[in-house]
């Protein structure tokens, strides 16, 4: 929750006819399971997205208020390989 806003995640998916359609799910993905569709994962196996990229959505009006206003966010969820070198 930001701003008492709920986090929402945003799917495109291509409709038979070719169209792109953009549709919000609530909240975002903690992993995934592995399949063949997914390149370098072992299928069934589970993975845990270990970062989350916020997209803050915001509207300025400067005749009306001073600053911003938070009407929205998305949460991409992602995993980053890391590497560390000697002891953690």
């Amino acid at each position: 929750i930001m701003d008492n806003l709920p986090a929402a995640t945003r799917t495109l998916t291509e409709q038979p006819d070719g169209i792109a359609l953009t549709t919000y799910e609530r909240g975002y993905p903690l992993g995934f399971l592995g399949s063949p569709e997914f390149p370098g994962t072992f299928p069934s196996a589970p993975y845990v997205n270990n970062h989350l990229r916020l997209i803050i959505k915001y509207h300025q009006e400067p005749d009306l208020f001073q600053g911003s206003r938070i009407v929205g966010f998305e949460v991409e969820a992602l995993s980053v390989a890391h590497r560390y070198e000697g002891e953690w």
